[in-house]
């Protein structure tokens, strides 16, 4: 199955609207695939297939796939990336690369455990833990 195919199963099962722009908006995704995507990035890439697309559809899209779990925002690089544990709502970790904008997800549930005991040591409460840590990738290294 490939990832169109689980989004669309993802969707379907739990009722949710896949749309037509949602679907092309992931097929961008899908095309800069583990590449951190500005939303103005996917819309110019998105308008010169269809035009009249605006950023409104765009933010709207992201919005969707960011409340059911098949997209990471990067606030670090200010984009977007697929999630490569579709919807399971995990906590990520996620090297960025600052040259290329490579993403590199990793699920590490120790470090995800440790944050949310030091969380609970200090009277907080974590809704969330992406964790950016951004440097330089191996490609880009040997670039240099």
């Amino acid at each position: 199955m490939n990832l169109v195919q689980e989004v669309e199963h993802y969707c379907q099962v739990r009722g949710l609207r896949l749309t037509s722009g949602r679907l092309q908006l992931l097929q961008l995704l899908m095309h800069y695939s583990g590449k951190a995507m500005t939303a103005y990035g996917l819309l110019e890439q998105w308008q010169q297939q269809h035009p009249s697309v605006k950023p409104a559809t765009v933010y709207r899209a992201l919005d969707f796939f960011l409340q059911h779990g098949i997209i990471h925002r990067l606030n670090s690089v200010n984009g977007f990336v697929l999630c490569q544990h579709l919807g399971c709502r995990h906590s990520a970790q996620l090297f960025i690369c600052q040259q290329c904008l490579k993403v590199e997800e990793f699920k590490d549930d120790d470090i995800a455990k440790r944050l949310q005991q030091a969380a609970t040591g200090h009277g907080f409460r974590l809704q969330s833990q992406n964790i950016e840590l951004n440097g330089v990738c191996h490609s880009c290294q040997q670039k240099t």
